[in-house]
Formats: C-alpha cells, structure tokens, sequence
C-alpha cells in the first residue's frame, strides 16, 4: 500500500495525527543524526599531563650557633689572601678553608663570608669577623651568631 492510498484510508482526523507523528519522528532522526556527526567530528580529549618529575629537595642548610670575635689584623690568612672585609677565620675542623657561609644575628656585620683563615685561638664553634677598623673591630665584641653553611669547602669553585 502506498502513502497515498493510506491517507485516502484514513479519515482527516486521522491523518493529521499520523502526519505529527511522522514529523515528530523526523525531527527527532535529525537531531539524533547532527548529534552523532558533532560527536565523531569532535577531536578525542587529550590525554592527561605526564606525572612531574620527582625532584628530590635539597637538604636545607642547617644552622649553627657560633660565638663571633672580631679582628682588624691586617696581612695574608692561612688561605694566602689578603685579609679583607667578607673574610673570617674559623677552626678547619668545623668550617674548612674556602666555605662559603652566611652569618646571622651580627648586626651589620651580618652577610656572606669566606672562611680564608684559621686564627690562633678559635677552636670548634667560634669564628673571626675580620672588620678593617680597630676601633669597630673592639665594639663588635664577642656575640652569640648564627652561621649557615652555604657551599662547604669541597663544593667550592676551584
């Protein structure tokens, strides 16, 4: 039966429901098939980040309290420099020759040193802020400081 001898079949009534029906059927295969053709046109997500690496922290230098001196005595260190402003001595068998150290708690004075020298009397945990001024070097006194190994001997550039 053809679509033509069914609508002379049925009566208007009934031809206007089955006509809403097949549109609505229409309507609904169009969606479904734009909807399909916007899901295989859409690129596929892309895939997650690579895990980061795992960066192992770097230890933190610890700090160390020192008692801290002053001297003002000029001429070559145990090192062979020059004493000069930025330099200390200390016991090599607590801060070798050549560390770099950050001091802490010496009001001014506090800042980056060398350890270029070794002094007669420091044993352990003391240290010698060389300060140019005699004067100066005699108000620093003796004062409880903190020191920060920041490139030990070994780790120093050659």
């Amino acid at each position: 039966m053809t679509a033509g001898r069914i609508r002379n079949a049925l009566a208007p009534s009934d031809q206007r429901r089955v006509m809403a029906r097949i549109s609505a059927a229409l309507i609904l295969f169009a969606l479904v098939v734009v909807y399909l053709d916007a899901c295989a046109s859409r690129p596929p997500p892309a895939p997650p980040p690579p895990p980061s690496p795992v960066v192992e922290a770097q230890p933190t230098p610890q700090r160390q309290r020192f008692m801290a001196t002053a001297y003002s005595i000029e001429g070559r260190t145990a090192s062979g420099r020059k004493a000069k402003p930025g330099v200390v001595a200390a016991d090599p068998k607590v801060l070798p020759i050549g560390s770099r150290i950050r001091i802490s708690d010496a009001g001014q004075y506090s800042g980056v040193y060398t350890v270029a020298d070794t002094g007669r009397a420091i044993k352990g945990h003391e240290l010698d802020i060389y300060i140019a001024n005699d004067a100066e070097a005699r108000r620093f006194g003796r004062r409880a400081v903190q020191v920060e190994v920041m490139q030990g001997a070994a780790d120093s550039p050659r």
